[in-house]
Formats: structure tokens, sequence, C-alpha cells
């Protein structure tokens, strides 16, 4: 597939949405789908993209990373305490 005519395409589909980012977000966007089309299908699974945001970061820190990425836990921060009443957290929580 090509890369051009790809990033062409997502340009116009993002300029409706989020006018002036599109040059930023098509690349991404571009990148991120070629790396997740099925070499036999040439079909681009959703299911095999996924946006992670990390605290403190921005749109110009983003970048698309092949494989998976996982956040570890800061080392700083106080992970475990007995009979608290508060707890504080700085990151999504997810739901099982």
């Amino acid at each position: 597939m090509d890369y051009d005519e790809v990033l062409r395409c997502m340009k116009t589909s993002i300029m409706s949405k989020q006018f002036g980012l599109e040059d930023t977000l098509g690349q991404l966007i571009t990148s991120a789908c070629i790396m997740s089309l099925s070499s036999k299908t040439k079909k681009i699974n959703v299911e095999n993209i996924r946006v992670q945001k990390i605290l403190g970061g921005g749109l110009n820190d983003s970048e698309v990373v092949r494989g998976m990425v996982i956040i570890r836990q800061s080392e700083t921060s106080v992970h475990h305490v007995t009979q608290a009443k508060v707890a504080v957290f700085n990151t999504n929580i997810e739901m099982n």
C-alpha cells in the first residue's frame, strides 16, 4: 500500500474534525494503519491499534510503536498503605 496515497486520504478525513492537526495526526494514523495491515487480506483491523495517553504528554510527543507498550508504575510513589482513608491515583483506571 502506498504511504502517500493513504496519508492523503487520512488528511481529508482528519481535516473535518481536527482542522490544523491534519499533518501531525495524518502521519501518525497512516503509520499505524500501514503497520496493522494483514499480509493475507490487506485489510486493516482496528482492534490491532491502541492509543495510550501518557500523563503529561502532548500531541507533539506522540509516536507510533510497533509491538506492545507496557507502562511501568512509578518507582517513587507509594503503592500500598494499610488502613488508608484516602487514595489518590494519577493514571487511568481500567475496569474488568
